[in-house]
Parts: structure tokens; sequence; C-alpha cells
């Protein structure tokens, strides 16, 4: 009978030393003064609680501030965040859509920060670079705080089975020609497999507008520089002949027939059950797409396609480098100093460091530059903890952040495989730190359906190739040409 009276003054003195202790940490952050429950808006995020996670947790023991987090709609987010600014919604801090943040400027719904960051924000101007900076900034002042994507890298591939390559005595292919030879090779011999499929409707990786197969027509990006200025793809001759071999898979059998109604679900499940051939892919649906067939034919096998050479024999991809989101104060925040001195304490290097990764032994382990997350403590402790940052230590954060492509061992090796000649083949677009322009703003949606709608038609042939000047004068008239003068304009402005 003692001894069970033991157990239990030991199990309530643990649980008050632990509570003590997180008081402890809290009473510790707060010896600056009295700090005020901040509100923060951001965007949807599935099946997470933010305002229950460790992640949140460690941001409030760590900084003292306690946090009300609201997030906007899965459906219509801009709507609903034009909605609560209008209406005079007190947030303190938005995290939003880059898109919009021009706009949101435009409307004066956000403050400008300037004499914030100069009086509190030093960890901010010490971790984030001038030039990202820079895309926070509208007529001088600066109003958003940006986050570039984590790391630079290759993100986009074509997936293949190296498995039916083999058999067919076939080398992977690296210019156009091989490709469409394999791609023959592939339905003479397996008739009933469809030798490469795609998912228009879902844009990304998945789309027609393959970054691996455009190389081999030498172009890469979105906006490309010809002659010191920059053109839309549509307005590349490059682009027309990309449309014509795309046709010709097409015309003879070699792309998924049913290639105007799939979806990403479509796309993978023919991929998995061994339906298709090839797909064009990114390293971070590896940790999905590779597991479901290997589980479904354990004879298979994957590799990934390096970008194709052209006919000069020169292979390129784009380089994921882009604004991530951003982060505003809105011009009804209650508590505008406050919200500056949080995300300056999150960047702190030791706060950042654990906020992201957690401690080093538990969550994590670290071998000079090489992070390794911990499993799967790291995930169940830091799985969301991307969703909080309003920025990143840009130098630091480049190599941690790899631990979370280490979480899964399919998702590292895709990673890994799709960067491992990152030196030889990658290229950064030459808009990736272009700030969000209002003509770009207000037109590129449309516009880009516009385009990824006649592109379908174009590959199918149901419109003909020959009427591509018509569809492009559309293009133009809609207010192609003036995002195309606001594109140069700020490009020749960076000169």
């Amino acid at each position: 009978m003692k001894q069970k009276q033991l157990v239990v003054v030991l199990v309530i003195l643990l649980c008050l030393g632990s509570s003590l202790f997180s008081a402890g940490s809290k009473e510790a952050a707060l010896q600056t003064g009295e700090k005020p429950t901040l509100k923060v808006l951001g965007p949807f995020i599935p099946n997470v609680d933010p305002n229950n996670d460790p992640s949140q947790k460690a941001i409030e023991d760590k900084t003292g501030y306690s946090v009300e987090y609201s997030l906007l709609p899965q459906d219509s987010p801009d709507q609903k965040l034009n909605m609560e600014l209008a209406s005079g919604a007190d947030y303190d801090i938005v995290m939003m859509n880059p898109a919009w943040f021009t706009s949101l400027v435009e409307q004066k719904a956000l403050q400008p920060i300037d004499d914030l960051l100069q009086k509190y924000g030093q960890n901010i101007l010490s971790a984030i670079s001038a030039e990202t900076l820079k895309l926070g900034q509208f007529e001088g002042k600066q109003y958003g705080i940006p986050m570039m994507n984590e790391r630079a890298n290759i993100e986009n591939t074509i997936l293949m089975r190296e498995d039916i390559l083999n058999k067919l005595g076939l080398k992977v292919p690296s210019t156009t020609e091989e490709f469409i030879q394999v791609l023959r090779a592939v339905k003479k011999a397996y008739p009933a497999m469809i030798p490469f499929s795609a998912a228009p409707t879902a844009g990304g990786a998945t789309s027609l507008f393959s970054e691996t197969l455009i190389s081999g027509f030498g172009f890469y990006f979105e906006w490309n520089e010809r002659d010191g200025k920059l053109l839309h793809r549509v307005q590349l001759p490059e682009y027309r002949a990309y449309l014509q071999f795309l046709n010709q898979l097409y015309q003879e059998g070699l792309l998924d027939a049913d290639i105007a109604v799939n979806k990403r679900v479509n796309l993978d499940e023919k991929f998995t059950s061994g339906k298709v051939f090839a797909i064009p892919s990114g390293w971070y649906d590896a940790s999905t797409q590779i597991p479901a067939l290997y589980a479904a034919h354990p004879e298979a096998k994957v590799t990934y396609v390096s970008p194709l050479k052209n006919e000069q024999g020169v292979a390129k991809i784009r380089a994921n480098k882009y604004l991530n989101k951003m982060s505003a104060i809105p011009r009804n925040a209650k508590n505008p100093v406050d919200a500056i001195k949080l995300i300056n304490a999150k960047l702190d290097p030791e706060i950042f460091t654990f906020i992201t990764l957690g401690t080093e032994g538990v969550t994590f382990t670290k071998s000079g530059n090489r992070y390794e997350p911990i499993m799967p403590i790291f995930s169940e402790w830091r799985g969301n903890a991307w969703w909080y940052l309003n920025g990143i230590r840009e130098v630091e954060y480049a190599d941690m952040w790899l631990a979370r492509t280490r979480r899964n061992a399919e998702l590292g090796k895709a990673f890994d495989a799709a960067n491992a000649e990152y030196e030889k083949y990658a290229v950064i677009q030459p808009t990736a730190t272009m700030p969000t322009l209002s003509s770009v703003a207000k037109y590129s949606q449309a516009l880009g359906k516009l385009v990824s709608d006649h592109e379908i038609m174009f590959v199918l042939g149901v419109e003909k190739l020959q009427n591509y000047d018509a569809f492009l004068k559309t293009w133009l008239s809609s207010g192609g040409s003036e995002m195309v003068a606001d594109v140069n304009a700020w490009y020749q402005s960076t000169k």
C-alpha cells in the first residue's frame, strides 16, 4: 500500500515539475513586460488545428507570445481575405499568397513597416536578404515580410519504368527523338500500356507543360529572355514547336487518349497500377507514387529522366526559386509593434532552429551541415512547422530544410535523384525575384486558363496550329500586352 502511495506522489510531483518548467520558460520570455495576445490569419491547412499543434506551443514558449490563429477557407480564400480586411478585422499579422499582396497594398489595407523593422526587426533584417526584402516593397516603402522557398532545387522530372526499359534494351532518353522512339517501342511491346500520360487540369508538375521536355526545344520558363527582353512562352516559336511535338505524340497514340479529362488522382492511379509507362512528376510526389507502384508491381523499378538536350546539345531545367508567401500587418492591427517583435523573435538563430527542427538528439541529428530527422517524433512535433513561418534564415535553412525531405525514404531518394546534377542542369528563371506586378495579378489567372485551354486543344488537334496566331492575338489583347510591358519595365530596372 505504501508503495502505491509513493508512486502516486511521484507522478504528482512529475506533473507539477513539468507544468512549472513550462511556466518557467514562458515566465523567462515575459521578462521584457506584458505581452498582448496576437491574432494571426493564415492560409488553409487541411486536418490541422493551428491553435493546438506542437509548433504553436514551441513558438509560445520561446517567444512569450500567445497567438490566436484563424484560417482562410480552402475555396475562394482571396475573397474572404478581402472581406475580412475591408470589414475592419483587427488581425495583427496576415500570412498570404504573394499574388494578393500588391492588391491589398493598393487598397491601403496594409501598414508600412519600415520604422518598425529598424527599431524591432534586427533578426529579420539579418536573416532575410535585401534582394528578398525588396519583394515586400511597394512604391519605395516596405509593406510585407517575404518568405522565399526554402532552397532552390530542381523540382520536376519525368518518371519512367526502368524495368521495362531494361527488358526492351533501351536507355533513358536524352533527346526528343530518343524520347519518342522509347514511347514507340513501349507501345509496340506493350499494346495495352499507355506510353505517356499527364494531368493538364491539375497544373504544376503533372501538366502538359513538362519542364523536362521543353528543355529539348531550347526554352525553360514561363518568361524567357530573348535579345535582352522577356517574352512569355506563348510568344516563342519554340513553344509552337513543342505543341507540334505533343500533337505528334497524340496522333501516334503515344499520349493518353484521355489526356483532356485526366486529373491528378487519375494520373497517380494509372501509373501506380501499371497502366502507364511514363508520367511527368515532382520529387515531392514520390513518397506516395513509388511505394504504391512497388506494392502493386514488386518487379517494377523507377528511373528519372534528366532534362532533354536541344539540337545544340544543351539541356537545362528551372530551379524553383520563388516567393513562397508574404506576411504583413493590416491597417487595423492593434499591436503592430508586437507583431514585428514576434516575427523577429522567431528568426533568432536558436529559436528558429527549435521552431523548425526541435531539439538536437531528440527530434533531429546533425553531422556537419547534414540534418537528419529522428522519426517518427520529428513529424509528430515539427511536421507542420512550415505553416507558422513568416520568414526563414535564408542561408542556414537551405541545409536545415533537407531534414524534411528525409522523413520518407522514397521522398529523400527522389529529391537526391532530381538534384544529383543540380550544377549541370539548374537555371534560375529571370522572374524568380520579380514582385507581384499589378497587371500580372490582374490578368495572370484568366490568361493562364486561356493558355491551358488552348494548349490541350492544339495537342488534340481540336484547334489547328495554323490558327496559333489568332490565339496569340487574343492573349495579347486580353491583358498579355500589358503584362509583357510591365514585366519588361521591371526587368530593365533590375539591370
